[in-house]
Order: structure tokens, then sequence, then C-alpha cells
């Protein structure tokens, strides 16, 4: 298991921010904490419980999927993870293969969150065979695929990871393409089978061009962006609202491969130190 300095150059990033932050913005507020230490997984419905707090599974695309598993294996020791499993099927069947637990919903287009997690893949590249989401950020009213979005890729056998976002331009809508493709990719990242890393965050939609995403990869700022994000409300008469959710496991279209991903600490905050997994 590889090591991460992860907390040192972010803490240094951490308190210059701190600095300029007005003081009413510097009380931290998670929205989830899924630490997963005295967590537990329903045998019927899937729902997890961390905590006392209910995060909810989808429920839904359970197509040869396996369901969530409190793991040992974890960065955070002592500790635990949540294991996700999605089992090989023919793409022929057309199906989506889905585990998804939504940590965090109808946040308003005004809000800013950050979200941190630690994860690793326990699967060669070679089984990733299309597009596969780890995390997302959907918007409501109108569910599309997601105007932000973390993805595993098979780069010629190199494993990456893939920060996507949607806007009116760039989109997938009802089987057909914004004007100018169907997402914008943000960055791409060379990750190890079994090696752990730790992700942060940062996004705030705004679909008339002040949106913002940053992308915090085992502490170092890796993307940096602003433009507009996700859709106006009422976007090509679909009845979008300015309203997202957020949620993490995995989601794929069918694929023969087996894919095995764990994720710990996941973590939804107003501020970005409270979000450090």
């Amino acid at each position: 298991m590889k090591a991460h300095l992860y907390r040192i150059p972010i803490l240094v990033a951490l308190v210059v921010a701190a600095l300029i932050t007005p003081m009413s913005e510097s009380n931290a507020y998670r929205y989830a904490d899924i630490d997963l230490e005295f967590a537990t997984v329903d045998n019927e419905s899937w729902n997890l419980t961390d905590s006392g707090v209910l995060f909810k599974e989808k429920q839904i695309d359970h197509n040869n999927v396996s369901k969530p598993y409190l793991s040992s294996w974890t960065p955070h020791e002592p500790g635990r993870s949540l294991k996700f499993q999605i089992n090989p099927l023919s793409p022929d069947t057309g199906l989506k293969q889905r585990v998804e637990y939504y940590a965090y919903r109808s946040a308003p287009f005004e809000q800013t969150i950050h979200i941190g997690f630690s994860f690793s893949v326990h699967s060669d590249p070679s089984e990733i065979k299309s597009w596969v989401l780890i995390s997302q950020i959907q918007q409501m009213g109108y569910f599309v695929s997601p105007f932000v979005g973390l993805e595993l890729r098979n780069n010629n056998g190199q494993m990456e990871l893939v920060l996507i976002a949607r806007n009116t331009s760039y989109y997938w809508i009802d089987g057909s393409n914004g004007p100018n493709g169907g997402r914008i990719e943000l960055g791409s990242f060379p990750i190890e089978k079994d090696d752990w890393y730790d992700v942060v965050l940062k996004a705030h939609p705004d679909p008339d061009g002040d949106g913002v995403i940053a992308l915090y990869l085992d502490g170092e700022l890796v993307v940096d962006w602003t433009g507009a994000l996700g859709f106006p409300e009422g976007f090509l008469g679909r009845p979008f609202i300015e309203t997202f959710q957020n949620a993490f496991g995995i989601y794929r279209k069918a694929q023969e491969g087996e894919l095995i991903v764990y994720i710990d600490n996941y973590r939804v905050s107003d501020v970005i130190f409270s979000a450090v997994p």
C-alpha cells in the first residue's frame, strides 16, 4: 500500500485560505461524514448507516452487482473502508450497472461544496472497458449525466482518474450531444492498482459562466478551472432545477470485466479543510 504525504502540502494551502476567509465562513459544516468506523450495511435495502446517519443506496441498475462490504483494507488504520464490486456483464445487454450512495441531496446552485475521500482500485486496467463513475454531482429535476464527475479509464493499459464537467455547450441529454460535445475533460491522472489516493474536489455550479471546479490529488492542486457549469432551469424544455445532489460508489455501462473499488472517509463540507479524508 503506497503512503501519500497528503496533509503536509494541503495544510499549507489551507492555512493561507483560512487567513483570507471571512470569519462568517470559517465555521466548517459537514453535510456528510462517512468514516465507516461505526457503520452498517442493511442486508435487504443495502442502505448505509454511519454513526446513526442514514445514507440511501440508489437501488437501481443492480445488474450483476454485489452488496457493498465493510472491509479492513484502508489507509486510515485502524479503520474500515467500503468495498464496491461490479461483476462481469455482457455489453450486448445494453444495461447499466450501479451501486451508489447518496451523500448529499437538494443543494442549491449558489452553494459551494467540497468533497473529499480516499479510494483504491483492486482491479487491473484491462477490466475497464468503458466509462466508470466513482463520484458524481448531478442536477436535480431531470436526471441526466452528471455535470461534475470523477471517472476511471483504461488508457492503453494505464489506469487513470479523469475529471469531467458538463454545461449548456457540452452535454449528453436524451441520446444527443451538446453543440461542442458530450463533456469537458478537465484532467486525467495515472493511478495504480491497490494504491490508495486522496481526493478533494471543490465545485460551485453556475450555468452563466462563474462555475468553479478545483481538484486536489494527494495534496497537489491539479485542476483549477472556471466556466459555465450545470444547466439553467428549464434547459432544452426539460424540468431542470438549479439544485444538485452528490453520490459515490460505482456506476458504469455493462462491461465484461470485474471491477472492485474501495472508498473511505467520504466527506462533504462547506469548507475545504473539513473535507480532507
